[in-house]
């Protein structure tokens, strides 16, 4: 646990101006995702939302390592596979692991959530949107 909190902190490190910003900065790496609502709107509600998350998830899923790097290269892999922007990737993936669009960097936030967290996440997401629980 106390490994994860230092990684969190380390990523966050350059936007903590006092100790009371870390609780907020870091939270979503410690419990369930809290959707921020305009964060849903300016990314999750996007036409295709589901089916990107769904094609990263998958090609996350099947890495044989999950570092910065790879989920990195994954993420571009179906942004290529599915003619979009590499952001039209990114910013689903990141709303859908800490629940808003700003944060650490997307690969290295994953990297020290670890696979099975962030997939959870992510499959989560997809299965609030086609609930239309979000």
């Amino acid at each position: 646990r106390r490994s994860e909190i230092e990684a969190a902190v380390t990523l966050e490190h350059e936007k903590i101006k006092h100790l009371t910003d870390v609780p907020n900065l870091i939270d979503f790496f410690f419990k369930d995702v809290s959707y921020d609502p305009a964060s849903v709107e300016k990314v999750l509600k996007k036409p295709d939302v589901i089916d990107v998350l769904k094609d990263a998830a998958q090609t996350f899923d099947s890495l044989s390592a999950f570092t910065a790097v790879s989920t990195e290269e994954a993420a571009k892999a179906v942004a290529l596979k599915r003619g979009i922007k590499n952001a039209a990737v990114y910013h689903p993936v990141r709303v859908s692991v800490s629940g808003r669009t700003q944060g650490p960097s997307l690969f290295h936030m994953l990297e020290v959530l670890g696979r099975e967290r962030s997939l959870q996440r992510i499959r989560q997401t997809i299965e609030k949107l086609s609930a239309g629980s979000l």
